[in-house]
């Protein structure tokens, strides 16, 4: 709760430093690959909540496709929850590079969002254990 006041704290030009893009190239390739697992996991999730998971074929094919969509949504949620190599920055970054609106949110709002994230992340870390999981048992 410290960290979270303290970034309140610092003043607004101290903000700008929050969504910088990356100057090296391999944060750059880092935030392209967070912003597609991230793109990946949206889709993921979509498709375990539309019952991806409750298919009862015995089709290897499908198996296949859970474990390689639930590994990568668990590589996703991982990134974003432990933010390794200042992965949720560089998602941030990129996400709000693609918006439509180019106007600031104040400082706050990005730390929310970044918080957000992490949460996501574990959810995401769960939900793609439990799918390479089932994906796992229907190969078995």
């Amino acid at each position: 709760m410290r960290a979270v006041l303290s970034m309140a704290a610092e003043p607004r030009s101290a903000g700008k430093a929050l969504l910088a893009p990356p100057t090296r190239r391999v944060d750059h390739a880092l935030a392209r690959a967070a912003h597609r697992g991230f793109q990946v996991s949206v889709v993921t999730s979509a498709a375990l909540l539309f019952g991806l998971l409750s298919l009862d074929m015995h089709a290897t094919w499908l198996a296949w496709v859970k474990i390689v969509l639930g590994t990568t949504t668990a590589a996703e949620g991982l990134l974003l929850a432990s933010n390794w190599r200042d992965g949720r920055r560089l998602t941030l970054w990129r996400l709000r590079r693609r918006m439509a609106r180019p106007d600031q949110p104040s400082r706050l709002t990005w730390i929310i969002s970044s918080f957000g994230l992490q949460l996501l992340g574990v959810i995401w870390l769960a939900i793609g254990v439990l799918a390479a999981s089932f994906g796992l048992q229907g190969l078995v």
